[in-house]
């Protein structure tokens, strides 16, 4: 099996294109509403594995699109929303990853508060 490395942690090639085949037939094809519904169900259930955490908002913020990508040997968006998550930010309550390769903060004081090193 091929291993890919996310985030600095090998992954095998095939989950990751079932996951990201899975997440596109999902948010492609499902009301809002459930796609919200699913959204909170992955981040409680990802809520303490903070790497997939991490990927799932480079995922969502269009930085991993297809299942090539997560052969990029930088993935700008997850390395900084790992940051963010380790530092005490709470995605999709702190910071919001929003497509384009972006992330919008949400609560600028918490992030005012972390360390000059974050940012």
């Amino acid at each position: 099996m091929n291993k890919i490395s996310v985030l600095g942690n090998d992954c095998d090639a095939l989950y990751l294109l079932f996951i990201n085949t899975l997440l596109d037939s999902i948010f492609d094809y499902l009301s809002v509403n459930l796609n919200q519904q699913v959204v909170t169900g992955i981040l409680a259930a990802l809520q303490k594995d903070i790497d997939t955490l991490s990927w799932f908002c480079g995922y969502m913020a269009s930085e991993i699109n297809r299942s090539e990508d997560n052969q990029k040997p930088h993935h700008p968006i997850a390395e900084l929303s790992k940051t963010l998550i380790t530092s005490g930010m709470e995605p999709f309550t702190d910071f919001m990853p929003y497509p384009g390769c972006r992330i919008v903060i949400l609560n600028s004081e918490k992030f005012e508060s972390l360390p000059e090193s974050v940012y």
